[in-house]
């Protein structure tokens, strides 16, 4: 998959926290480039990220968790909406 190298550290997170969450969660291997470590010159940066999908039936549920979050998200933006504003 492509994301754009200058994304990678923030996925990342601090001491690789936030990738080693997801991979927890979703019985996922993730990698990112060797060649975006440090501040090597002279080697482009690339932006594909691998993705090897271990448990897939984790990867479903947290899929459906995620887009019942966006769902709830949206229920509430436009049932309350402009409320602060006001």
């Amino acid at each position: 998959m492509e994301i754009c190298h200058t994304e990678h550290s923030h996925i990342i997170g601090k001491a690789g926290n936030n990738i080693k969450n997801v991979m927890r969660a979703t019985g996922c291997h993730i990698h990112f480039p060797d060649t975006n470590k440090g501040t090597v010159t002279g080697t482009d940066k690339s932006n594909q990220v691998h993705i090897v999908i271990c448990d897939v039936i984790n990867v479903i549920l947290l899929f459906a968790f995620s887009f019942i979050r966006v769902l709830h998200f949206i229920q509430l933006f436009i049932s309350e909406p402009f409320r602060a504003v006001l």
